[in-house]
C-alpha cells in the first residue's frame, strides 16, 4: 500500500477531535495499525534518546517476533532500527504526537510494536500508541484490537484501495482487495468492484449467497444494494434486492430491511417494487413519511421537466398496490407533488398537478381549474376549469370544504361551459364525447367526474 494511500485512509477515518487533549478516536489508531507494514516483536538491544526535554528515540534490536511483515523484511533474529518519539518524564501527548518516557523505553525487555518505512527509517505507525512493553516474546500477538473497530477500518481501508484502483481500470487489483478473508466483509467490497465491473456480480451473489444464516445475508444485501445502486449499477441492485428480500420472513428488524428495499428499488428505478416493499411497514406514519419524500427521489423534483412523468409512474405503481394501500399511497404521493408544483412557475405547476388530478386527487384539480380559469401557465379555457372543479368535487383527499367550495364553483359556468366540460370527461374516460347530452347541471357533470 502506498503512503500516500495511507495518509488518505487514516485522515478519512480519524473523524479528527479539534481539541488536542482529546486526542483521536479508537479507529484511527485501529486503521494505522492495519495499515502498518510490519507487526514484531523485537528484543531491545539500545535505545538513544534526547538529552533534555522531547525527542526522537532510537531503538535498536533483534526480530523475535514477525507477525506481519511486508515483502518478508523481517523474521525472527533480523536487526532492527526505528524511532519513537519519547520524552525524559512520564507518557504525555505534545503537539497531537504521543511521546513515551525514556526510561520506559531503556528498561524493555521486549516490544511489541507495529513499524512503517518514514522518510528518516523505520518508525512506529501508530505512533506507540498500540506500543507493549513484554517480559518476554510470545507465540501470538498481545496487541489485539476491537474487532468491530478492525473490521471497520479494514472495510474503509479495502474500499478505498477499491476505489483507487477501478479510476486506474485496474480491476484484477480491486479484486485482490476485495476477495477479503471475511465472508460478510468479501460480499459487500465484491459488490463494490462490480459496480464498475458487471462481470464480477455473480462473485459477488456467489459470497452473499454463501453466507451461513439470513442475519448475515440481511445485513451484507442490504449494503450491497446500496452501494450499487449509488455505483449506477441498477440492474444488479435489483437483483441484490430480490436475494433479501428471500430472507426478509427471518429479519428481527422487519421494518429496517423493507426500508432498505424501498429506497435501492426506487432509485433503481422500480417504482412498483419500491411501492410494494413500502406498502409491507406495518406503521402508517413511516409509510406515509416515505411515500411524502418519493417525488423528491427525482434530483430537482419541481424544477425538472421531468417532473410530471416521474409523478405519473409513482401513481401508476400506487394504483397496483391493495386498496387501503393504493389510496393512502395515491393521497400522499399527490399531496405532496402539488406542494412542489406550487412553488414553481404556473406551466410547471399545471404539468405536475394533471397526474394526481385525473386520479380524483380534488386539491390537485381545484388547482388545475384555477389555472385554467384564469389562463396561468395554460391558455385559459373556461371548459377546461369546469371539467377540474368537477373532479374536485368529486374527488377524494383535502378537506370536504374545498370539494364543496369546488362544486358550488360550477353554478356561476355556463350551460355551453358545462356541456363542453362533460364531453371532456366523456373522452378521457374512453367514452364518445359526441353522445348526446342534453343540459348539463352542476350536480350531474360532477356525478360525471366521480364515475
Amino acid at each position: 500500500m502506498h503512503a500516500r494511500s495511507v495518509l488518505a485512509i487514516i485522515l478519512v477515518l480519524a473523524t479528527g477531535a479539534t481539541a488536542e487533549a482529546a486526542g483521536p478516536e479508537p479507529k484511527h489508531w485501529v486503521a494505522r495499525r492495519l495499515a502498518a507494514d510490519h507487526h514484531l516483536q523485537i528484543e531491545v538491544k539500545g535505545v538513544d534518546g534526547p538529552a533534555s526535554g522531547v525527542g526522537p528515540c532510537k531503538i535498536e534490536g533483534l526480530v523475535a517476533r514477525a507477525f506481519r511483515s511486508k515483502n518478508n523484511k523481517f523474521h525472527p533474529g533480523s536487526g532492527v532500527v526505528f524511532f519513537q518519539a519519547c520524552s525524559l518524564g512520564e507518557a504525555m501527548s505534545h503537539s497531537g504526537e504521543i511521546l513515551w518516557p525514556l526510561d520506559a523505553l531503556r528498561g524493555a525487555r521486549v516490544l511489541e510494536v507495529f513499524l512503517r518505512q518514514g522518510r528518516g527509517g523505520m518508525e512506529t505507525a501508530d505512533q506507540g500508541e498500540g506500543m507493549a512493553v513484554l517480559a518476554a516474546a510470545t507465540d501470538a500477538p498481545t496487541v489485539q484490537d476491537d474487532p468491530k473497530l478492525v473490521r471497520e477500518s479494514r472495510e474503509s481501508i479495502s474500499s478505498y484501495e477499491i476505489d483507487a484502483a477501478v479510476r486506474r481500470n485496474n480491476i484484477e487489483a480491486a479484486l485482490t482487495f476485495a476477495r477479503d478473508p471475511d465472508p460478510s466483509l468479501k460480499a459487500r467490497l465484491l459488490a463494490q468492484v462490480a459496480a464498475k465491473a458487471p462481470a464480477v456480480l455473480d462473485e459477488a451473489l456467489a459470497a452473499l449467497r454463501a453466507l451461513p444464516t439470513p442475519a448475515e445475508r440481511l445485513a451484507a444485501g442490504m449494503s450491497m444494494g446500496e452501494t450499487l445502486v449509488m455505483g449506477g449499477a441498477t440492474a444488479a441492485a435489483l437483483t441484490v434486492a430480490t436475494e433479501v428480500e428471500r430472507d426478509l420472513p427471518a429479519a428481527t428488524d422487519r421494518t429496517a430491511v423493507l426500508l432498505n428495499l424501498f429506497g435501492v428499488r426506487m432509485r433503481a428505478g422500480d417504482h412498483k417494487g419500491a411501492l410494494a416493499s413500502l406498502a409491507q411497514i406495518a406503521d402508517a406514519a413511516t409509510r406515509r413519511d416515505r411515500l411524502a419524500g418519493s417525488p423528491h427521489a427525482l434530483k430537482g423534483f419541481g424544477a425538472n421537466p421531468a417532473s410530471a412523468e416521474f409523478i405519473e409512474r409513482l401513481l401508476v405503481a400506487a394504483e397496483v398496490l391493495p386498496a387501503d394501500r393504493s389510496r393512502e399511497a395515491i393521497v400522499t404521493l399527490s399531496d405532496a407533488a402539488l406542494t412542489a408544483a406550487m412553488a414553481q412557475a404556473p406551466a410547471m405547476a399545471a404539468r405536475i398537478a394533471e397526474p394526481p388530478a385525473r386520479r380524483g386527487h380534488a386539491p390537485s384539480a381545484t388547482a388545475l381549474a384555477v389555472l385554467y380559469e384564469q389562463g396561468a401557465g395554460v391558455p385559459r379555457d373556461t371548459a377546461q376549469s369546469a371539467r377540474w372543479y368537477a373532479v374536485a368535487a368529486a374527488g377524494f383527499g383535502g378537506p370536504d370544504s374545498e370539494r364543496r367550495d369546488a362544486r358550488k364553483r360550477l353554478a356561476g359556468f355556463s350551460a355551453a361551459d358545462r356541456l363542453a366540460a362533460a364531453r371532456l370527461l366523456l373522452q378521457a374516460q374512453g367514452k364518445s364525447p359526441m353522445a348526446p347530452l342534453g343540459a348539463v347541471s352542476p350536480d350531474r357533470l360532477v356525478e360525471m367526474a366521480g364515475r
